[in-house]
């Protein structure tokens, strides 16, 4: 199945955060695990990802 970020979604890395989600409009960045960040990395339409459990947690997070 193929995944993509919405357009106002953005995976960033500062100097003390290490990876993060950034919704534009929102000040506020969060977090997340290394796991969910490689993922989250490979959504961009053109991987083809299984749907599994860790998949799901994402969707839920939206």
């Amino acid at each position: 199945m193929y995944f993509k970020l919405e357009d106002n979604i953005a995976l960033r890395k500062w100097k003390y955060v290490d990876r993060a989600i950034y919704a534009r409009g929102n000040e506020n960045a969060f977090g997340v695990s290394k796991e969910d960040f490689e993922v989250l990395l490979k959504c961009d339409g053109k991987h083809d990802l299984e749907k599994n459990e860790q998949i799901e947690r994402l969707l839920e997070r939206h």
